[in-house]
């Protein structure tokens, strides 16, 4: 007997054993939930495999087929009589020919069929007769083969996941999305061959965000939503909220249930968790991690727009600002500014806790809701440097395309400039992002002093950093760029000294490595004003150019100051 969750492979198995038994008789049995009302339901499915060898048994066990087969009226079979008779009925057929009977779906079995299947499998002996039964996990245990050797399945192992996953998709998969995808389903093997076709070819390579919870297939979809609509109003409320908060706070839970309106709640979480689905003690635990997906995803949209408005309802505004922020932009049905201005917020205290990864999903979500085309881009081009500090340089490309291509205003050209530089830089490319920096400095207004303040910088870093990969009139350009905008903007010291160090030594000025030298010391002992000048980026893509060189600091020769 084979056991374990849906997708986890048991059905395949059965298909190998068919594929792999050339020379026996195939009898299959496929447990039908309608039918277990029906007594021997399943059992009339192997005697109609088997007819042409009734006759060879002896009459009072030919006479509990018939009434079995519907052909003698009887008040009450017998079932001990009846499951000697499926045994001398498969053991007949073997005298013939090797005999394999195979139970796909069990869970299924009216309680007759599976006590007589039981009794014959615990009784084959020599008969050249092999047994393969199946059984998915059910709220109840109804089913119960004692004395038969179970094979509990489990998903696969991680290598095994990412080379199934690799083979199923159509395109290549990012690393971390693959991980992502392995880690969620606990590699259910059917889950990983059907997830690639729910997502975007963006989401895919890493390009867009994942959605939370990750949709799942419809077969395995289908496994679940049964048992989730056979529950009431209340109880399918419960497991949505419980489904749209990874967190599994149970007290959050019960406040977003109070908001959403007048609800049982400890009816609704009984009745809940008797659907063997989740569980709500201490926390909130599904019983796997494709349950949460396919609950979630049962549920129309409007619904799940509503139990993410009453979880940010639920949430503190103060104390749990980030995850109420993302509730309510998954509630969104449309643009709105103000939810997209408490993502960007939500962004920047990830970003100031070095939470670059999740500052870019914040700035992305913020994206979609801005209603203005021009500010949208913004905050795309804001996601793109985010994804570039957590060392995704593909995924800060294509955030960058996309930014340009919403209508990414001329003020903001040099901006995305350096950026574009900084992603060359992480890709391994030193000579172009230097040229991009050094055309992007002279198109600088006087009044844009913190993209003065970023593009000087990364100009600089880039300039120090590629050494003789960059070619002396680049150089020169940057160094007297760099001149020019301190000039043109409103810097302010110490970055304005350390900058102007920075040009000095590039254009080859007597004495600069001097002026440098104290420009960096001056900056190190003022890191307050360094992080207050031209706001509060000038700090942040100070030491987040510095951060993108190291990652590829093998390509680099070491930044060497006196």
């Amino acid at each position: 007997m084979i056991t374990g969750p849906a997708g986890v492979g048991k059905s395949a198995l059965v298909q190998y054993a068919i594929d792999g038994g050339p020379g026996f008789r195939i009898v299959r049995i496929v447990g039908v939930e309608s039918e277990m009302v029906f007594e021997y339901a399943a059992v009339h499915q192997l005697v109609l495999q088997l007819l042409d060898c009734v006759e060879g048994l002896p009459e009072p066990q030919r006479a509990a087929l018939d009434g079995v087969l519907g052909k003698a009226q009887h008040d009450a079979l017998d079932p001990f009589l009846v499951g000697l008779a499926v045994l001398s009925l498969v053991a007949e057929a073997a005298r013939a020919q090797s005999v394999l009977v195979l139970v796909d779906d069990a869970q299924w079995l009216d309680d007759e069929s599976a006590m007589a299947l039981s009794f014959v499998g615990r009784r084959l002996g020599a008969e050249r007769v092999a047994s393969l039964v199946t059984m998915r996990e059910t709220p109840v245990d109804r089913v119960r083969f004692e004395g038969i050797r179970r094979i509990e399945l489990g998903g696969l192992s991680i290598p095994e996941a990412h080379e199934l996953l690799a083979a199923a998709a159509v395109r290549p998969v990012d690393e971390i999305v693959a991980n992502d995808i392995v880690a969620t389903t606990d590699g259910n093997p059917l889950a990983l061959v059907e997830l690639p076709s729910a997502l975007t070819v963006e989401q895919l390579r890493g390009t867009a965000p994942l959605p939370d919870p990750l949709p799942i297939g419809e077969r395995l979809s289908g496994l679940f939503t049964a048992r989730v609509r056979a529950l009431d109003a209340g109880a399918r409320t419960v497991l949505l909220l419980a489904s749209a908060e990874r967190l599994g706070d149970p007290r959050l839970l019960r406040r977003a249930a109070d908001a959403v309106g007048h609800l049982p709640w400890d009816e609704a979480v009984e009745k809940a968790e008797s659907s063997g689905l989740v569980t709500f003690t201490p926390t909130v635990e599904f019983r796997h991690p494709l349950v949460r997906s396919a609950v979630y995803y049962s549920a129309t949209p409007s619904d799940r727009r509503r139990a993410h408005a009453a979880l940010a309802e639920a949430l503190d505004a103060e104390t749990d600002a980030d995850r109420r922020a993302w509730h309510l932009g998954a509630a969104a049905a449309g643009p709105d500014e103000q939810v997209a201005r408490a993502l960007e917020a939500s962004a920047e205290r990830a970003r100031q806790r070095g939470g670059s990864s999740a500052a870019a999903v914040y700035l992305w979500r913020a994206a979609e809701l801005t209603p203005d085309p021009g500010r949208a881009s913004e905050r795309l081009l804001e996601a793109a440097r985010a994804e570039l500090v957590a060392g995704h340089w593909p995924q800060a490309r294509e955030l960058l395309d996309r930014a340009r291509a919403s209508g990414l205003g001329a003020e903001h050209d040099a901006d995305a400039a350096w950026t574009e530089a900084l992603i060359h830089i992480v890709a391994g490319n030193v000579r172009e992002p230097a040229a991009l920096l050094a055309g992007a400095l002279p198109r600088i207004g006087a009044s844009d002093t913190e993209t003065a303040a970023r593009a000087c910088v990364a100009a600089g870093a880039v300039a120090l950093a590629g050494g003789h990969l960059v070619e002396q009139p680049t150089l020169r350009r940057i160094g007297a760029g760099t001149l020019t905008v301190i000039d043109r903007c409103d810097i302010g010291d110490p970055v304005a000294n350390l900058l102007t160090g920075i040009a000095s030594r590039l254009i080859g000025e007597h004495g600069a490595m001097s002026t440098l030298g104290k420009a960096v010391t001056s900056a190190a002992r003022d890191q307050a004003r360094l992080q207050s000048v031209a706001g509060r980026h000038v700090h942040v893509v100070y030491f987040d150019t510095l951060r993108a060189l190291r990652t590829v600091r093998a390509f680099f020769r070491p930044l060497r100051v006196p």
